[in-house]
């Protein structure tokens, strides 16, 4: 098995550093209880605080009193080697298909995507990610944006098919009301 492309980014926190690997490196999101190798070895005796699965990468602590240019190299080359075995890693939870897209989603709500929306008065909100399809409600000025296409489609859609290639379509609602539209259902893309 080749070698998992990785690479560390510096937080605001400096006992955290963002690991960035490829989107279903592993089967598991939120914190990790076990993995494997020497990696495992760190998370058991207390030299990672805590390790932290999410969609875009994997977040890792330290512990109080550890510096990151005295076991930075270490914890890059133990966490390396965990990533070929995929198997050998347990989280609170394990996770399917549906898991990862909907972790994709929130992902980028909470991000700048989210970020830009809530900037200009609106709010979206996952309804469901099943099957590749995730349906989102728009609230907020959004509901009422003549622009709600385009910002689905250039700030949300690109963002969430980069973490979950599987976006098959992707759906918005307004808010509820006395009349409820679809603003926009987006499919997968021919190649062309």
């Amino acid at each position: 098995m080749s070698a998992v492309p990785l690479h560390a980014e510096a937080t605001a926190d400096p006992q955290t550093v963002h690991w960035v690997v490829p989107s279903g490196s592993v089967q598991v999101l939120g914190e990790v209880v076990a993995a494997p190798g020497d990696f495992g070895g760190l998370l058991a005796d207390g030299t990672l605080r805590t390790v932290t699965v999410r969609a875009t990468g994997i977040d890792i602590v330290l512990a109080d009193g550890c510096a990151w240019r005295e076991y930075g190299a270490r914890v890059g080359a133990s966490l390396a080697q965990a990533l070929l075995e995929p198997a050998g890693w347990r989280a609170q939870w394990e996770v399917g298909a549906d898991d990862e897209l909907r972790a994709a989603v929130d992902e980028v709500l909470e991000g700048p995507a989210g970020d830009y929306i809530r900037s200009h008065g609106g709010h979206a909100e996952v309804m469901s990610a099943h099957d590749g399809r995730v349906e989102l409600r728009l609230s907020g000025t959004c509901s009422h944006c003549p622009a709600a296409g385009i910002t689905l489609h250039e700030r949300l859609e690109g963002e969430i098919r980069a973490l979950a290639p599987g976006l098959r379509e992707l759906t918005a609602h307004e808010t509820p009301g006395a009349r409820e539209r679809v603003l926009l259902s987006i499919g997968r893309r021919r190649a062309g």
